[in-house]
């Protein structure tokens, strides 16, 4: 199970918690793609105070043609079996955070590889990091 598993499982059963991962997460966060599209529809729920469930999550997802792309049906429910404690909600959102910063951190160093191996000014490629970070 991952972090992202354990928390869109726990905010789906518990959805009060919702607000405490918003906090510090956005879709980019998500590292799986039927996961991002998932806390797409958490927030959109959230947004227009309609309650949140598996059902809810489902039909929301449904109406947007989105439920194939967050992994159907049966991968909704299996996040209920795989959700993690819902007072752990902050420790999962900061997994995620750090795992995304990471991501983020090496898509820089490549793109800074790329630059400075394509003739691009060391002072560019030294301005250009300075603007991502």
């Amino acid at each position: 199970m991952s972090a992202e598993e354990a928390l869109l499982g726990s905010l789906i059963i518990a959805p009060s918690y919702l607000s405490k991962a918003r906090a510090s997460l956005s879709g980019p966060s998500f590292s799986v793609s039927a996961h991002a599209v998932i806390w797409g529809a958490l927030c959109e729920l959230e947004d227009n105070r309609r309650s949140i469930d598996l059902v809810t999550v489902a039909s929301t997802l449904e109406s947007h043609n989105m439920l194939e792309s967050a992994g159907g049906y049966a991968y909704l429910s299996s996040l209920l079996d795989h959700g993690g404690d819902p007072e752990a909600v902050g420790a999962y959102s900061a997994l995620i955070q750090e795992a995304y910063t990471k991501r983020a951190l090496g898509e820089l160093g490549m793109r800074l590889i790329a630059q400075s191996e394509g003739g691009t000014s060391p002072y560019k490629v030294l301005h250009d990091t300075r603007e991502a970070v």
